[in-house]
């Protein structure tokens, strides 16, 4: 099914280039890409974090998800959802700070 840790590092990329060009929609996106593949390796940690911090980028900026977007903000929650409790998934995603998350991607 892909190449996951491919793909991983191209939205690893994609998250430093946003950050460094101040493009909040496009780090919002590449965040949520990157939260499906760090789930679908069973990161599930890591992937709540990202999720919650492309969460409040978007709230923070207004923008919405598109559908593809909504389809994989999800489905990357749903996994996360049968992986753990809900409240754990709300926990973290509640803590996702993203300079945090920025500064271990470096």
């Amino acid at each position: 099914m892909g190449d996951p840790q491919g793909g991983g590092s191209c939205l690893q990329e994609a998250i430093e280039l946003a950050w460094d060009l101040g493009h909040t929609d496009l780090l919002a996106t590449a965040l949520e890409g990157y939260a499906a593949v760090v789930a679908s390796s069973r990161g599930n940690e890591r992937a709540g974090l990202l999720l919650g911090a492309a969460e409040r980028i978007r709230s923070g900026s207004g923008a919405a998800l598109d559908p593809i977007e909504f389809k994989v903000h999800q489905h990357t929650k749903e996994h996360l959802l049968r992986s753990m409790m809900g409240s754990e998934l709300v926990e973290l995603m509640s803590e996702g700070d993203l300079v945090e998350v920025a500064l271990e991607l470096r």
